[in-house]
C-alpha cells in the first residue's frame, strides 16, 4: 500500500498536527494532508541558523587539494576570498 500524509483537526477545524500511515489509513478526525499543509506546520529555521548552515556549505568547500594550492600560493587567492566570506557571516551572526 501507499505511503500516506494526513492531517489531524481539532473540533473547530483547525490544523492540530501531521502523521504517517505505512498502510495506506487514516485515523478518525483527519484526512490526507496537501504538501503545503505539512510545510506550514514544519518549524522554519531561523536566520541565524541559515547563516550556520551557510558557514558550514562554504566550510566544506576547502578539501585537501585546495590547502595544498593555497600552501603553494597557486590558488589565486581561493582560500583568502573563501574565508573573508565565511567572516563576514560570522559577524552577522553576532549583530
Amino acid at each position: 500500500m501507499q505511503n500516506c500524509n494526513y492531517v489531524i483537526f481539532d473540533d473547530s477545524g483547525a490544523v492540530i498536527g501531521v502523521g504517517y500511515t505505512p498502510d495506506g489509513t487514516y485515523p478518525p478526525g483527519s484526512e490526507p494532508a496537501t504538501p503545503d499543509e505539512i510545510a506550514a506546520l514544519l518549524p522554519q529555521p531561523s536566520s541565524a541558523d541559515l547563516i550556520k548552515q551557510k558557514i558550514a556549505t562554504l566550510e566544506a568547500t576547502v578539501t585537501p587539494r585546495r590547502i595544498r594550492e593555497a600552501v603553494l600560493g597557486i590558488d589565486g587567492g581561493w582560500l583568502a576570498d573563501l574565508n573573508e566570506q565565511i567572516a563576514a557571516l560570522r559577524a552577522q551572526l553576532t549583530v
